[in-house]
Order: structure tokens, then C-alpha cells, then sequence
């Protein structure tokens, strides 16, 4: 049998979401690109990804579209930063706001990823 979630995995995921990767489901659609998402049969859809960001400017507002839609809700979303070209790790960046399509981020930064999961 084949571990969609191994043990020392487990310990990064809510309870919620360790129930939904196990009740039922494998890979039902899928973009492994650099701006990717992964979708499971039980409905939990994981998506990643970057974006470049004007550098040198305080306070951009970059919308950023998923891939595809969350369909009832973001459980969690994270982001970082790539240093800017001065080696600068303190440049600000933040999620001003989430929705199941779409994440707006406030950042001076040169480059932001980031990582999204729900249903």
C-alpha cells in the first residue's frame, strides 16, 4: 500500500486535515508545475507557488489568482520571501487577504512563495 501521509508528515497537519487524507482519496487532478496544485478524490486541494514582486518599493499590493479554485474554503495559507538583492531578509511581507480563489499579499519583497491548502 502506498502512505499518502507518513507519520513524521502527520505531525505538520491539523487533525481536520489529517481526516480528510484519510477518508478516501488519491490524486483525482493535478498541476505539478512551479505554480502548482494537487487535488484529492475527498476534496482537500493543496496549491504552492511564487510570484515576483517590484523590489525597492515599501507596501506593494500583489493580487495573486490560484490556480484553481478552492471550492468551500482555505483552511490554511502561508508565505515567504526570497531576500532582496541587498541580502535583506527584513523586507515586509504579509497576506492582507484570502479568498477561495485568490490571495492578496502587502510585500516589499523581491520574490514571495507561498503555500495554500483547504477544500
Amino acid at each position: 500500500t502506498y502512505e499518502i501521509v507518513t507519520p513524521s508528515f502527520a505531525g505538520l497537519m491539523s487533525p481536520a486535515m489529517l481526516a480528510l487524507l484519510g477518508s478516501g482519496g488519491g490524486i483525482v487532478a493535478a498541476s505539478l508545475t512551479a505554480n502548482g496544485y494537487v487535488k484529492f478524490a475527498n476534496g482537500l486541494i493543496v496549491q504552492w507557488g511564487y510570484t515576483d514582486i517590484q523590489s525597492g518599493q515599501y507596501n506593494v499590493q500583489k493580487t495573486i489568482t490560484f490556480p484553481i479554485s478552492f471550492t468551500s474554503e482555505v483552511y490554511v495559507a502561508c508565505t515567504s520571501q526570497l531576500r532582496d538583492a541587498t541580502g535583506d531578509y527584513s523586507a515586509n511581507l504579509y497576506i492582507k487577504s484570502i479568498s477561495k480563489t485568490q490571495m492578496v499579499l502587502i510585500a516589499q519583497a523581491t520574490r514571495s512563495y507561498r503555500v495554500a491548502r483547504g477544500k
